[in-house]
């Protein structure tokens, strides 16, 4: 694999984990709710009354290319759960950093934690 496709995999894998790692902590604000899984309600099209979206492992039913070559894809590595990613677990650390801010994702044996600081405050949270 060449050294801009792995950069490319790392990038969207980061991109990914901090839309995670934002709705984990939204869901973690609100303890009275039960938290359900992110795409509970997602529509591959236009949000029908009644319809959600089936599966997809139906779906490869008229698509097999597709759902052969999908998760082989940079995409389709990078939406591996935290635990089974092996981005993540190739990596201890993967840091990113944009003018006073520095992106941290490290790993601790099967737990990905991810972390942003400007030098004075720092957050953490697990990636889920």
């Amino acid at each position: 694999m060449s050294g801009t496709s792995r950069k490319i995999q790392i990038a969207v894998a980061l991109t990914l984990v901090v839309a995670f790692a934002v709705l984990s902590r939204s869901y973690a604000q609100d303890a009275t709710q039960s938290p359900k899984p992110v795409n509970a309600d997602w529509r591959p099209n236009r949000p029908t009354k009644g319809v959600k979206f089936v599966g997809s492992q139906v779906c490869a039913g008229c698509h097999k290319t597709k759902a052969t070559s999908q998760p082989k894809t940079s995409m389709g590595l990078a939406l591996a759960a935290p635990r089974n990613c092996t981005i993540l677990s190739s990596h201890s650390k993967l840091t990113f950093r944009n003018g006073k801010y520095e992106y941290a994702i490290t790993r601790d044996a099967d737990r990905s934690l991810y972390t942003v600081t400007d030098g004075t405050s720092t957050i953490s949270v697990p990636v889920l």
